[in-house]
């Protein structure tokens, strides 16, 4: 007759066990949460650097200024790219779509920032030069004056221990507390640096 020396799990064996796959669960759910939040203005991000790169192609490969103008409307931001038409190198179009704007659009569907995310802080238009080097309009879409960030500043604002939201443009996402803050150089037109706030 043949004896197994196997025993089974006790009760409380068990238990240890569960209770230490629901501690991980709820670990790891809450992990997600945190890294899953803020998508939106991660994903903006992404969107604006790759207009931007698109708008200075543009300029570069065409020899006309190119502007890219930032709207916000009701469900999220978007970016139009227009070609400065008479040379003068100011955008000269109205920020709504329709109103026979002098410097067309290079590309007839607008680019679109993920739902319910939205410019807190931009230019009405920037203006990129076949050079490289971009302007700023001195207002914002809401006609509110913009104010350009030193790198300096925003470097500092972005190494403080609470870092406070400052930049060229800021991205934020409707109803959270999530922003990306951007430093747009001048001299070469692009996206310098960039950094996700949660708070």
């Amino acid at each position: 007759m043949i004896t197994s020396s196997r025993r089974g799990f006790t009760l409380l064996e068990l238990l240890i066990v569960i209770i230490i796959i629901v501690v991980i669960a709820g670990v790891a759910v809450v992990m997600s949460g945190t890294l899953m939040g803020g998508q939106a203005v991660r994903s903006g991000a992404t969107i604006v650097m790759t207009t931007v790169a698109r708008a200075k192609q543009l300029s570069a490969n065409q020899k006309v200024i190119h502007f890219i103008v930032f709207i916000n409307a009701p469900d999220g931001g978007r970016m139009e790219i227009h070609r400065d038409a008479n040379g003068n190198g100011l955008y000269e179009g109205d920020v709504v779509p329709g109103n026979n704007d002098p410097d067309p659009v290079v590309e007839n569907e607008p680019v679109n920032l993920p739902k319910f995310c939205e410019f807190e802080k931009a230019p009405q238009w920037m203006g990129f030069h076949p050079s490289g080097y971009v302007v700023f309009a001195t207002t914002t879409a809401t006609g509110q004056a913009f104010s350009e960030v030193q790198a300096g500043t925003f470097d500092g604002a972005m190494a403080a221990s609470t870092p406070a939201p400052i930049g060229d443009m800021i991205l934020h996402e409707k109803g959270e507390a999530y922003r990306m803050c951007m430093d747009v150089d001048r001299a070469s037109g692009k996206i310098r640096r960039h950094q996700f706030l949660a708070q």
